[in-house]
């Protein structure tokens, strides 16, 4: 099993005029091939940060953090460019990059064909909808051919019914092309439907409180709608509701 992504005793302070504050402390793990990891933890616990330091946005204060591949961000907003159709917001970060050749190109069109997107290249954001868009930003971010996916809060803007629909279509996106990802999230259940691990945070400054290993039995047809229908579902719910409340009356 291929590690892609390792923390290794990480602590991260900011440094202001007015003193110190401590984000995270000693937090330890491994992201491994093929594998998505859920970060769940209290509001303003330093989940973001994590994902700022995997993909070098900012330094960690202590510790080490190793990577062995290419690392794409995925932001909680989808950032598109309301001046730029589907296909030029796709474009960005190749002619950002400098990387916009023919063989790129040719795996844009793939990505738009094989997702559905095919009839919307010239549409512009404003005429998607929150679920259509979000398609879009993965896609812009595949397009980097990147080996590790980071999605900070992905599905927070959009209503129930779309959160529960893109985040099929993202989850189905992720396994086609064999990607291995870190989902931030405060959503319980969201945590649990997509991912094969989550890493239950304290308030800040926050450490690791729990990594749950998820396992269903659904003879290989796991999706997050089905994982939501099993039996495990509940347990592993009442397990990191009880975790996350455990920090409030610390």
């Amino acid at each position: 099993m291929k590690s892609l992504l390792t923390f290794n005793n990480v602590s991260k302070s900011f440094f202001t005029e007015t003193g110190k504050t401590d984000v995270l402390s000693k937090i330890s793990f491994t992201l491994h091939d093929d594998e998505i990891i859920a970060v769940i933890g209290p509001s303003g616990c330093g989940k973001s940060t994590i994902l700022n330091l995997a993909s070098a946005l900012e330094n960690q204060t202590s510790g080490e953090i190793k990577k062995d591949g290419k690392i794409g961000y995925m932001f909680q907003r989808d950032n598109l460019f309301m001046w730029r159709n589907v296909l030029d917001n796709i474009k960005l970060g190749l002619e950002i990059s400098k990387t916009l050749n023919k063989e790129n190109l040719d795996y844009i069109h793939s990505l738009i064909n094989k997702y559905g997107l095919q009839d919307f290249a010239k549409y512009y954001p404003n005429e998607l909808s929150g679920g259509m868009r979000q398609r879009v930003a993965l896609i812009r971010t595949l397009a980097l051919k990147p080996d590790v996916l980071l999605l900070d809060e992905p599905f927070s803007a959009l209503d129930y019914q779309t959160r529960l629909f893109v985040l099929d279509d993202v989850y189905k996106i992720i396994k086609s092309e064999g990607k291995s990802a870190i989902i931030v999230t405060h959503d319980i259940s969201e945590a649990i439907s997509v991912a094969d691990r989550v890493i239950v945070l304290s308030n800040r400054p926050c450490k690791i409180k729990k990594i749950l290993d998820i396992k269903f039995d659904l003879e290989n047809k796991r999706t997050p709608t089905a994982t939501r229908n099993a039996k495990e579902f509940q347990q592993y719910f009442d397990l990191i509701y009880k975790e996350l409340n455990a920090y409030e009356t610390d």
